[in-house]
């Protein structure tokens, strides 16, 4: 409720969003498995780089609307994007439309 609270008074939280970014091409010869989430890029590697900030600056009006019925898929992206090899994206691809088919419903689609 706290953070509810405070955008109504017009705190609004923020961060700043940053992203490592390695060519594809050098994920096949890496020294580990760059897809294995026990392991950290080194930052000396793949410095971060600052892509944006993200800013909660409205609260939803209708939360069973604009929250309850919200459903976000990784496999719904823009045509001519693939997926990478990431094992856990890979099962994301699959188990978030059954996940959001027994929540929904439905209406999912």
């Amino acid at each position: 409720m706290d953070l509810f609270n405070e955008i109504a008074k017009g705190n609004f939280p923020s961060w700043t969003w940053y992203a490592q970014i390695m060519p594809i091409a050098d994920a096949e010869s890496y020294r580990f498995d760059v897809y294995d989430v026990t392991k950290v890029w080194p930052h000396a590697d793949y410095p971060l780089k600052k892509i944006g900030k993200l800013v909660l600056n409205k609260n939803p009006e209708n939360f069973h609307a604009e929250t309850e019925q919200s459903a976000f898929a990784p496999a719904h992206m823009v045509p001519g994007i693939e997926p990478s090899n990431d094992k856990m994206l890979q099962g994301r691809l699959v188990n978030y439309p059954d996940t959001h088919r027994h929540r929904l419903g439905p209406n999912y689609d």
